[in-house]
């Protein structure tokens, strides 16, 4: 982790209260606690009520209801995750060890309206006060299809939280595509409906309803509303209203209710009083605002003194380990996808709403798609058999493990790791880090309890406090300038989303990164800054997604900066941006041995060096929980203390269930009776020993002295760039639009689809293919032909042949001179495919010349290996390969210094696709040493060449300084991008099989003979 820093600044959590608090006996009093009482307001209404009407009297409680004050309780001195009132956070900093004291009276609630109700009032304003000034815009997920477009659209329940998108058919037309166009930047309603009567020559209240109905059916969009990033969405409608002058009642009393809020947040002592009876009354009532229902409230603290540093080293290596222990599994989505994706449309890029088209495209995960289920069956209960099977990956960190566990004994209470032990285990450097993530751990006495590491960036655990505190703020976009600062080839965009109004209150963030990409949400970012999904487009590179913007010509690398579990929504466009962000990258550091052994009752804890990696943990099953209540001798209490008792439970135990925890002290009676409770019923609870509240972990307290339960979450980034900047091609919309690119079997194109093994392509190609082309090239039946090798996931190659006419004496030929090797069992299938070229790699007007260089490329290729005594198993072979890396470079006219360059680029791409490992950076350099030993092969020098191979060979050099000539006036990293395609297509025809691989070490070491030979030319 030595390229990793840690930033300055440290978000401290606690619980509002010291656990040396939790006396469940003190509740009659704790109720008649103004703070109590507001954040038990806040967290549950239904039960505050039930409390308040019982005039706040703990005897007169009904056992349930006592029950669940005992667990709010211990919420409050227990759980420092911030929820309300209950618990809350704190910016400090790392430096010399000083006392950390949460300085109390320092203290203050934010609190404001939940998302559903500034929702509400936002749309309130929009379709009165505001309305004439509304913009409205064409929905940026518009795309075309045969007969008009499709878009994504919404419908919202009942109550207005929650969406349900689909795919919508639109049908086009002169007039709508026109005023699609001209809107393009947002129209008023009636510059909208003036634009329609001009261009449809009707009145007005006919273009009106023409209008409303494509606001209705969100083909025109709003530019203003709710969003989850930037600056207060209701706030800013309120500006906008003060700024065209507006004045109403309803303009007036939000401005009044956000000025309350503000207000009631900056006391120094929170209580029910400040928070509710203090906010202005008649406000709320006008706005039909309940203060239990529709506000809400985070607890920020300010803390005095600083973390010793010294925990950094510890966690650094924690981290170490985890980077080799822990396995770096990518979303199957992606690969689905990925595989999807080249079988049906190869190497072409495609705008990315068309990709992810269920139809068009691809799909993504069968999200998005909208099936009419048979009436026959709706009513029934059917069990459908599971569509995958688990499987278990045993890994090297699995052998590790079991054999310290079963070193140590059947119920150890630790596994101790060494480094010793560690070097049993694949280096790190296997997959790539993320420029930054989060690391949440608790500093216990000289260790550290690592409890969380990982994500995709440090931003995404701060985003939730950033609209609060303007340090917090800070933080994370240092965070999000050093990922810019240090990977400048990409644009990191913020994914703007929201689907749910519960889950958007704590979504809500600042916005932190330069760009953003709302899907189907306003966005705050100015407009140049909004990358739309409309200009995204995709391709797949070696298995590798590649998305980019067509207006920025750059990589946009998608981030979701909150926490939310993206995986409960089905829009496919969100789910596809989300697993994005997880591409390549290692972004779990977390060590959850329930995963490597699944369905055991007991873990141990883990320990390496000075760090706790893992707590000991109990998953207790059904059986086990039943036996506790069954009917017979001894008592339920009696049972349970037993089996804590087998199973060698600590005094302080943690139950946790989703995103719940409650903590007990096994030695005092209440915490039994509420541990009784709380899991009757269960089919599964899981029980991990707590350790918070020894002695040596008093490191935070308040200023009389009581501790508190803490949790600290600092944010680690790299000073090295991890996404490389990609060449993306050009093409013009107007010439994309005009170029013919798709070609049925026949139509100017034949495509066979010749499936057989690797080792019989070459003698496939030079005994059978090249002369059957050469036969058909001869008798005027083809103009041009050229084949490359791929894989979908089958290996194969691809025939491509341009015939004139009589396609199918073409066909006919090609079937009858392989029939013989399908029935001998040497091909597998022979298929015929549509051609479509591939016009973002060359572009219109290099497509043509692109082909006339693939095909002297095929028969230069075929002509070595139909004369070539050897394989690929002797070095002398792979002369070819150097070779046409040359003509290339030579042809485009690149200087010393530039091949060295360019070369570089591409053995660096290739070296972090497969690991970037310090052994296969040493085995590069060791193959290089051998092969400038063999005479001839990295240079021209002495070879002799035979009349048909030189013939070919200058063929292809013509054809190459044609495509230069015709590219000169490109940019020079366009250049650069055909160069390498040329020389990538030109390894892929010669090499038989992994060929990505072989490419790496060829330009691994024809960079080094180059630089070698540049250093000599200038010695």
């Amino acid at each position: 982790m030595a390229t990793f820093r840690f930033h300055p600044g440290l978000l401290l959590r606690t619980p509002a209260l010291s656990y040396t608090s939790y006396h469940p006996e003190s509740l009659p009093t704790l109720l008649l606690n103004p703070y109590f009482r507001a954040a038990l307001r806040l967290a549950s209404p239904a039960l505050y009520q039930v409390v308040e009407g019982s005039n706040f009297t703990y005897e007169a409680l009904a056992p349930k209801v006592k029950a669940s004050l005992q667990k709010y309780l211990n919420r409050m001195c227990f759980r420092p995750t911030p929820f309300g009132l209950f618990s809350g956070f704190a910016l400090c900093s790392w430096g010399t060890p000083e006392p950390l004291i949460l300085q109390q009276e320092k203290s203050r609630a934010h609190l404001s309206l939940t998302f559903s109700c500034s929702k509400r009032l936002a749309a309130e304003l929009l379709a009165n006060e505001l309305a004439p000034a509304q913009r409205f815009r064409p929905n940026p997920s518009l795309y075309k299809v045969p007969g008009g477009y499709r878009y994504i659209r919404f419908q919202e329940d009942a109550t207005g939280s929650k969406r349900e998108f689909s795919i919508d058919n639109l049908q086009g037309g002169r007039i709508l595509e026109r005023l699609l166009r001209v809107c393009s930047d947002g129209y008023t309603c009636q510059q909208l409906i003036g634009e329609v009567v001009k261009l449809a020559d009707v009145e007005e209240a006919e273009a009106a309803l023409y209008v409303e109905q494509l606001q209705s059916e969100q083909v025109l969009v709003p530019l203003s509303g709710m969003r989850v990033t930037g600056a207060d969405s209701l706030s800013g409608l309120l500006e906008e209203s003060k700024a065209q002058s507006i004045a109403s009642p309803r303009v007036e009393q939000i401005g009044c209710l956000l000025s309350g809020l503000k207000k009631a947040g900056q006391v120094t002592q929170v209580s029910e009083s400040a928070l509710f009876e203090e906010l202005p009354q008649e406000a709320l009532a006008d706005l039909a605002i309940s203060p239990e229902n529709d506000l809400q409230a985070t607890l920020e603290n300010t803390v005095q003194g600083t973390l010793e540093t010294a925990y950094q080293a510890k966690l650094a290596e924690a981290l170490d380990c985890l980077q080799r222990l822990v396995p770096a599994p990518e979303p199957t989505g992606l690969r689905a996808f990925a595989n999807a994706f080249s079988k049906k449309f190869d190497q072409r890029a495609v705008p990315l709403l068309t990709a992810l088209d269920p139809e068009l495209g691809v799909g993504y995960e069968d999200l998005a798609v909208r099936h009419q289920a048979p009436r026959l069956l709706e009513s029934i209960k059917l069990e459908e058999p599971p569509t995958t099977t688990q499987s278990l990956n045993w890994t090297p960190a699995h052998r590790l493990l079991l054999e310290k566990w079963q070193s140590a004994g059947a119920f150890p209470n630790e596994l101790i790791l060494s480094g010793d032990d560690l070097e049993q285990l694949p280096a790190a450097e296997e997959a790539l880090l993320p420029p930054s993530f989060s690391v949440v751990f608790r500093p216990m006495g000289e260790e550290v309890y690592l409890e969380q590491a990982g994500g995709i960036s440090a931003t995404t655990l701060l985003g939730r406090f950033t609209p609060l505190h303007d340090g917090v703020r800070s933080m994370a976009r240092d965070i999000a300038a050093a990922e810019e600062k240090y990977n400048p080839g990409v644009i990191f965009a913020e994914i703007g989303y929201y689907n749910n109004a519960h889950t958007a209150n704590i979504d809500r963030r600042e916005a932190v990164r330069s760009y953003e990409i709302p899907v189907l949400v306003p966005s705050a970012h100015p407009v140049e800054k909004q990358v739309q999904l409309s200009e995204l487009w995709v391709m797949v590179e070696a298995g590798r997604i590649v998305l980019w913007s067509e207006r920025l010509r750059k990589e946009v690398v998608p981030r979701l900066g909150s926490a939310y579990n993206y995986f409960r929504d089905d829009l496919a466009v969100f789910r596809f941006l989300c697993d994005l962000q997880y591409q390549g990258l290692r972004s779990n550091f977390t060590l959850e041995l329930s995963h490597f052994f699944p369905g055991l009752t007991y873990y141990p804890r883990v320990r390496y060096k000075q760090s706790i990696l893992h707590l000991a943990c109990w998953h207790l099953q059904e059986k086990q929980l039943a036996a506790i209540f069954e009917k017979g001798e001894g008592s339920s209490l009696l049972r349970l203390k037993q089996l804590a008792e087998s199973m060698h439970w600590p005094r302080h135990v943690a139950l946790t269930q989703n995103d719940q925890q409650l903590v007990f002290d096994l030695e005092r009676e209440a915490n039994l009776c509420l541990l009784l409770e709380s899991i009757k019923g269960k089919t599964s609870v899981q029980v991990r020993e707590f350790p918070f509240t020894a002695a040596e972990n008093q490191l935070v307290t308040d200023a009389v002295g009581q501790p508190y339960v803490h949790q600290f979450i600092t944010a680690v980034y790299q000073e090295r760039t991890v996404y490389q900047a990609q060449p993306l091609p050009i093409l013009s919309a107007s010439k994309r639009k005009s170029q013919k690119r798709t070609f049925a079997p026949g139509e100017e194109w034949l495509y066979f689809k010749i499936y057989c093994h690797p080792s019989r392509a070459n003698q496939l190609l030079a005994h059978t293919l090249l002369p059957l082309c050469h036969k058909l090239q001869q008798a005027g039946a083809v103009t041009q032909w050229y084949f490359v090798r791929y894989r979908d996931p089958d290996y194969h190659l691809r025939l491509r042949l341009k015939v004139l006419s009589g396609a199918g004496q073409v066909m006919e030929q090609v079937s009858r001179k392989l029939s013989g090797s399908l029935r001998q069992g040497l091909l597998q299938d022979v298929q015929l495919a549509v051609y479509e070229q591939e016009l973002e790699r060359y572009g219109p007007e290099l497509i043509e010349t692109a082909e006339q260089v693939f095909w002297a490329n095929s028969r230069w290729v075929g002509e070595y290996l139909r004369q070539v005594p050897f394989g690929e198993e002797e070095y002398a072979f792979y002369h070819m390969a150097f070779l046409g890396l040359e003509e290339v470079l030579e042809a485009f006219g690149f200087s010393a210094g530039e091949k060295e360059t360019l070369l570089e680029q591409l053995y660096h791409t290739f070296y972090q696709e497969f690991g970037a490992t310090k052994a296969l950076r040493l085995s590069l350099a060791a193959t290089y040493r051998e092969l400038s030993q063999v005479p001839g092969i990295l240079s021209d020098d002495g070879i002799k060449y035979s009349p048909p191979l030189k013939k070919q060979r200058k063929a292809h050099r013509e054809a190459l300084q044609m495509m230069a000539k015709l590219a000169e006036k490109l940019p020079f990293q366009r250049r650069q991008q055909l160069a390498s395609d040329l020389m990538h297509m030109h390894l892929n025809r010669l090499l038989s099989d992994r060929s990505r691989q072989q490419e790496l070490v060829i330009y691994f070491c024809y960079w080094k003979y180059c630089r070698s030979a540049r250093a000599r030319s200038t010695a």
